[in-house]
């Protein structure tokens, strides 16, 4: 009778880490706040203003927005670590009470129907 003995010397993956929430609120005016925990650090940094932006140009554009980032954040930079995108509205007190109209509205209507659908699927 033989035994075979394996050891495996690969390097075992790691435990997944726990998620942290940033939250930022960008200012119709253009400021932006960044809201996290004090172990978490960030970098803002303003990309260059262009209109009507060659492919080419964008790549470039891109290179030097990296590169005008803090060396530790530059390897974040990248399309595969980008996790959200958002864009600053400008929203008036009337346009938020309208918004907030309609998601009460809409809830009151998923109310109404949801009982005529239960147990449909």
């Amino acid at each position: 009778m033989s035994v075979i003995v394996s050891i495996d010397d690969s390097p075992k993956p790691e435990p997944p880490r726990p998620r942290e929430g940033v939250f930022v609120v960008l200012h119709s005016d253009g400021w932006v706040e960044v809201f996290a925990e004090k172990h978490v650090d960030v970098a803002i940094v303003n990309r260059l203003h262009a209109t009507d932006v060659s492919p080419e140009f964008a790549t470039d554009l891109d290179q030097y927005t990296g590169l005008s980032a803090p060396r530790c954040y530059r390897k974040l930079y990248w399309p595969n670590k980008l996790r959200a995108t958002g864009q600053i509205v400008k929203q008036t007190f009337e346009q938020e009470g309208i918004r907030l109209q309609n998601v009460k509205t809409l809830r009151k209507i998923r109310a109404a129907v949801e009982p005529l659908t239960r147990g449909r699927k």
